[in-house]
């Protein structure tokens, strides 16, 4: 008996495995709580670097677009003015500036689409360069198939020399979208109108006009400068967006409460104009210096090209007019061509 008592007072005492149930609650507690927060940093963090990158490379693809469209524009003869691109540009007829509509030469509204940029440029022949597998209808004729060609001899000949064509340019913005194929609020088609349609025949585009012909000029093409159509002329292929390629997609649309982006410098034309701007987008427009200054003289065109892009969907964002994912681009481009320029008189 003495012995049980002795080891009862005198050996150390078990103590019970484990934790207890409150223990076990903290720890789960505090655990959760790190778990949590350090799962709410991660989240953020790819948030932030997607967006990010969406801004990035959306960025980057206006950029692109931009410089696409300034190398074109490089190359061209003539830019219309905004005024020129409406149905109704209220120029008199037998003067420098007359102007027809290219609206009513292609038909922009019925095809949804609100022109920005149309001009002619200087495009070198072949259209496709010569792989080896180049189509027929792509290959330029040489001499021996000049002399045959019969009543194009003399045309085929000349172009033997100069080995280009005008070819006339035009860019637009479409919020077209019928499909759903594409992701942003608008997007920048291109339409062409090449002088050939098969040059190994020398065969003419339906609706092609050259600009240079007797009785016209760039402004006033198709028509001829007293206003009056050529004989048996029938308008070039419609401005179907299915028809031409996108330039660039997720291109922001939306109303602008003010014209003060309308504001371009003296002798410059706002493109598009109001007639054909409804909306008051001001994603995409040009400042396009006139032909002829006040005194009725020739001058060097120059462009300026605004772009905005919309990056929101593509960031995973709710709101379209988030301005911190609406990327804007602008460059100024001097027209290179002094086709019908004339010098001004020595001092």
């Amino acid at each position: 008996m003495a012995q049980k008592i002795f080891k009862l007072i005198f050996l150390p005492q078990r103590k019970p495995a484990g934790f207890t149930l409150m223990e076990l609650l903290v720890v789960v507690a505090i655990g959760w709580i790190i778990i949590s927060a350090l799962m709410y940093f991660v989240v953020q963090l790819t948030q932030t670097d997607r967006r990010e990158f969406a801004l990035s490379q959306t960025q980057q693809e206006m950029s692109q677009a931009l410089d696409y469209m300034s190398s074109e524009l490089k190359e061209a003869a003539y830019v219309y003015e905004g005024e020129c691109l409406g149905s109704n540009p209220g120029r008199a007829v037998n003067t420098p500036t007359y102007c027809p509509g290219l609206a009513n030469v292609l038909p922009f509204a019925a095809n949804r689409v609100t022109p920005i940029l149309a001009f002619w440029k200087v495009e070198p022949v072949p259209y496709v360069e010569d792989s080896g597998t180049t189509p027929a209808a792509d290959k330029m004729p040489d001499a021996t198939q000049c002399s045959a060609l019969a009543a194009k001899q003399s045309e085929c000949t000349s172009l033997l020399i100069s080995r280009s064509t005008y070819t006339l340019i035009v860019y637009g913005l479409t919020t077209d979208n019928t499909q759903g194929t594409w992701d942003g609020p608008a997007r920048i088609t291109r339409y062409e109108l090449r002088q050939y349609a098969n040059l190994s025949t020398l065969e003419t585009t339906p609706g092609y006009r050259k600009p240079t012909e007797t009785g016209s000029s760039f402004s006033a093409w198709p028509r001829n400068k007293d206003g009056t159509s050529p004989a048996g002329y029938t308008n070039p292929r419609d401005f179907n967006n299915s028809n031409n390629p996108v330039l660039v997609d997720l291109v922001d649309f939306r109303a602008e409460s003010g014209n003060q982006w309308k504001n371009c410098p003296a002798n410059y034309s706002l493109t598009p104009p109001d007639s054909l701007n409804t909306s008051n987008n001001s994603s995409f427009y040009a400042c396009v210096k006139t032909p002829t200054d006040i005194n009725g003289n020739s001058q060097l065109q120059d462009v300026v090209v605004n772009l905005r892009g919309n990056a929101v969907k593509r960031a995973g964002a709710t709101l379209y007019n988030n301005a911190s994912f609406l990327p804007k681009v602008q460059t100024q481009v001097q027209i290179r061509s002094v086709f019908n320029l004339t010098p001004p008189p020595l001092q």
